[in-house]
């Protein structure tokens, strides 16, 4: 009887041991920020800073996003869920909506706002990879484009 406690006490303590690992060095959840700059075509400036919250398989992103072809800052909120992970993808399906939209003053030079206008529609279901992942830092690649964005950990 005695021998069977030390071996409950134990296996709890291993439990309560594996599972504050792994929410401190193994799982994605946590408050990311990321700042994104592109200054690749001329005339064309693009400064976007995203702001995510990811709890097991649900997660938030605030996007806030000043462009050249734009008026003012605008801000997209996202809120979606993690469908499937197999080998560091994640596919994922989340809605988008423009919390505060800005006016268009040069078509050409608003690409990615008028991005996160058409994506804004309907729901967006796209992949995720993981690349890399530590407790301080996530290096993600997202979508068809393959945009690469690095995430730090900020809680």
């Amino acid at each position: 009887m005695r021998a069977l406690l030390i071996l409950l006490t134990l296996s709890a303590g291993l439990y309560l041991f594996s599972e504050s690992y792994y929410r401190s060095h193994i799982s994605i959840g946590g408050e990311y920020r990321a700042h994104f700059s592109d200054l690749r075509k001329e005339g064309n400036k693009l400064y976007e800073v995203i702001k995510a919250s990811i709890t097991e398989d649900k997660f938030t992103t605030d996007v806030y996003l000043k462009e050249e072809g734009i008026d003012s800052v605008s801000v997209f909120h996202s809120k979606g869920k993690f469908l499937r992970f197999k080998h560091g993808t994640y596919r994922y399906s989340a809605q988008i909506t423009a919390e505060q939209k800005a006016d268009i003053s040069n078509l050409e030079a608003s690409e990615e706002y008028g991005d996160m206008l058409l994506r804004s529609i309907t729901e967006e279901k796209d992949i995720l990879e993981l690349l890399y992942l530590d407790k301080h830092i996530a290096i993600v690649s997202r979508g068809q484009k393959r945009h690469i964005s690095l995430y730090v950990r900020i809680k």
